[in-house]
């Protein structure tokens, strides 16, 4: 009994070393079989490449989380960037308003 293929979804860690195993020369369906996805959607992550390295840079810095799976946008963008702008200062000052600070 053939049932319906369980939608999969990889992190953006995962599709950044994806996309470093294809400049390595790998194949796609190699690649594909790995993660468990189609050999399309691979493709797809070539494709938007740009889209996914300028995401992890501006949002993610050099600490990828592993559990980010999506890069959808905030609906309030501007505000976000900011509020951002201003808890990287407050980390980087070491104070922290939202609790001890963990280091």
């Amino acid at each position: 009994m053939s049932g319906k293929t369980k939608r999969k979804f990889v992190s953006v860690k995962d599709k950044l070393t994806a996309l470093k195993r294809i400049d390595q020369g790998e194949s796609l369906k190699k690649i594909a079989t790995d993660y468990g996805i189609g050999e399309t959607t691979v493709g797809d992550w070539r494709r938007i490449r740009n889209k996914i390295e300028q995401f992890t840079s501006v949002r993610c810095g050099a600490d990828i989380s592993s559990n980010r799976k999506s890069m959808k946008k905030c609906e309030y963008e501007k505000t976000s960037e900011v509020f951002f702008l201003w808890f990287s200062q407050q980390r980087q000052k070491k104070k922290s308003d939202f609790g001890p600070n963990p280091s």
